[in-house]
């Protein structure tokens, strides 16, 4: 009688053991779940923010207005005649009629921008029956309109103002015609186009 009891005690003792490991494990793998899950909800409420400014500065739209033409005026076959883009000398070769002028333009920009100044031009001028006329030319830019451009402008390529002054700039244009001897009479045009673009 005495060993069924203690059989039938220590029966109840290892279930006893066995049911505490049981829950002694299940206690722990629920705590890691919980503890799992409350960092996963840690982590998905975890959030930070911040903000940028979007800017930007509208310049002035640049404008090129022609001022006046570049005029030889009367030119003689075989002579040279040569227009100053700059100084108090206008005509440096070639005869004197006194309608003579420099081609002036004007630039308007953004003050302290940076401004690329080109030429589009010809090698020749024409006359009405397409007979050519060689022709070069020079120019300069100054900020007053008093003729004297002191920055030269490249024709063959692209002139930067890397600092727009406020205000225009004038933009002149010399030249030189080179008739032949056998040059034929009547008037020789073509144009010179002054192309200005923020750089």
């Amino acid at each position: 009688m005495y060993m069924c009891i203690s059989f039938i005690f220590n029966i109840f003792y290892l279930f006893k053991f066995f049911l505490m490991k049981q829950f002694l494990n299940f206690k722990v793998i629920l705590s890691l779940w919980l503890f799992i899950g409350m960092s996963v909800v840690a982590q998905a409420q975890q959030s930070d923010d911040e903000a940028t400014e979007a800017r930007a500065t509208v310049v002035q739209q640049i404008v090129v207005s022609q001022e006046a033409d570049l005029e030889f005026d009367l030119v003689s076959p075989g002579v040279a005649k040569t227009i100053s883009h700059s100084g108090p000398t206008l005509v440096s070769a070639g005869t004197v009629t006194g309608a003579e002028a420099r081609g002036v333009f004007t630039v308007s920009a953004g003050e302290g921008t940076s401004v690329d100044l080109s030429y589009t031009f010809p090698t020749v001028l024409v006359n009405a029956t397409l007979d050519e006329l060689p022709i070069s030319f020079t120019s300069g830019w100054g900020e007053a309109n008093d003729n004297t451009a002191t920055d030269p402008v490249t024709m063959a390529g692209t002139t930067n103002i890397d600092e727009f002054p406020a205000g225009l700039v004038y933009v002149m244009l010399g030249g030189t015609v080179t008739p032949a001897l056998s040059q034929a009479p009547g008037l020789y045009t073509a144009d010179v186009t002054l192309t200005a673009e923020y750089n």
